[in-house]
């Protein structure tokens, strides 16, 4: 074995160029393969966090056409109190209220800056529902229905020297010209849209948007996680009844934390399967290149395997030093391929994380796809090379000693 290795590295030395040119074509398969892998798993973990919030008892009833875009949502119709009261008589709900996403205008120092704010509920049970979803607070305390004209703010607004000063519990600024003091800050999180927000009572919220009974979305917390699907269906039945929508047609939407992620999940791997099936046409064509390169070496070769058969060789030896060659080809395509994809997918990773903040784009390896490319890429040669070997081991020595 290892003398057929060394007799195989030897015969890819004196082919430098075309033996690179070959592991070049399986090189550029493997490394947009794993490039493509790595962040689609850095991305399924991104969107995971997204919904991290989404907990076990809750529903979101939105619109049907809502999009949350920074800011608010994309939605012409608004919901309101009429479908949370609706939603309050069916069996399994525990609480049901409405939410706004309105944009805002943030000023301090001199400085203005967008954000969308997000209502927290006047109701002291609402209140506490609502900051279930609500990761440990960085600096300062909650807001409740006696801290008028107090918020909450992301981290980002803390952390990040967003007014070319440092804010800080207590301060005071501005939101669309009106004066809001800080009461807290909330902790990091993988959802960089709340790492951005403001958080602000809904009477204040109202107050300075004008907004009135017109919700981009609703909460809803049932009694027992464990009948959610249920519960989700009695208020799709009864919110479709109210609007005439035909079943399958709804102008709304019912979500619970497992079907959003689920949803998002089937999108993210048909978008990997895709996007994998693309990159391995590249390693078909690097395939490709290897049987081609190695009908070549044994057209050009053919006096040295009839002087190898005329001093014994027997056709196994002279197929495993041809089938050692091509599988060599594609495991050095396949290391380089791996590294430079791994460093592909760092690059982007660090771009990601400049633009949308530590936490949430994490590159993952696992020493599968440390390692499988390359193994996947040896078989690849040695599968790309088997005709030739096998043509090369079945030439007649007087006849190949004759060109």
């Amino acid at each position: 074995m290892k003398d057929y290795f060394l007799i195989a590295w030897r015969n890819l030395l004196r082919r430098k160029l075309r033996s690179w040119l070959t592991i070049i074509g399986i090189f550029i398969g493997i490394a947009a393969v794993v490039a493509l892998i790595s962040l689609g798993q850095a991305l399924q973990t991104a969107v995971s966090s997204q919904f991290s919030d989404l907990e076990p008892d809750r529903i979101t009833l939105k619109n049907a056409d809502a999009g949350f875009g920074p800011p608010g949502t994309t939605a012409a119709e608004s919901l309101t109190n009429r479908e949370v009261k609706l939603i309050q008589k069916v069996t399994g709900v525990k609480e049901a209220y409405g939410i706004y996403l309105e944009p805002v205008i943030l000023e301090y120092n001199g400085v203005s800056t967008f954000s969308f704010a997000m209502s927290i509920p006047m109701d002291k049970t609402q209140q506490n529902l609502r900051y279930k979803a609500f990761d440990d607070l960085e600096k300062g305390n909650l807001i409740y229905s006696s801290n008028t004209r107090k918020i909450l703010l992301g981290i980002d607004f803390y952390k990040k020297n967003i007014f070319n000063r440092k804010l800080n519990v207590g301060t005071t600024i501005k939101i669309n010209n009106e004066d809001f003091k800080i009461n807290g800050f909330l902790g990091e999180t993988g959802a960089f849209t709340k790492n951005s927000a403001t958080y602000i009572l809904e009477k204040d919220l109202e107050d300075i948007t004008n907004q009135s009974d017109q919700y981009d979305l609703i909460q809803i917390y049932v009694d027992d996680q464990d009948n959610i699907d249920t519960i989700a269906k009695g208020i799709r039945d009864i919110v479709r009844k109210d609007r005439k929508d035909t079943e399958g047609e709804e102008s709304f939407s019912v979500e619970t934390a497992g079907t959003s992620l689920q949803n998002m999940n089937v999108i993210l791997s048909m978008v990997n399967i895709v996007v994998i099936a693309i990159a391995s046409m590249a390693i078909l064509i690097g395939s490709i290149g290897v049987a081609n390169n190695m009908f070549t070496s044994v057209l050009e070769r053919q006096n040295e395997i009839g002087i190898m058969k005329a001093i014994g060789a027997r056709n196994i030896s002279v197929m495993s030093i041809f089938l050692f060659e091509a599988g060599l080809l594609g495991l050095f395509g396949g290391i380089a391929g791996t590294l430079f994809g791994i460093l592909i997918a760092w690059g982007i990773t660090a771009i990601a994380t400049v633009f949308l903040g530590e936490g949430l784009f994490v590159l993952n390896l696992p020493l599968s796809l440390l390692l499988g490319p390359a193994l996947f890429s040896f078989v690849v040669g040695i599968i790309a090379g088997y005709i030739p070997a096998r043509q090369a081991s079945q030439l007649n020595p007087v006849e190949a000693l004759r060109k």
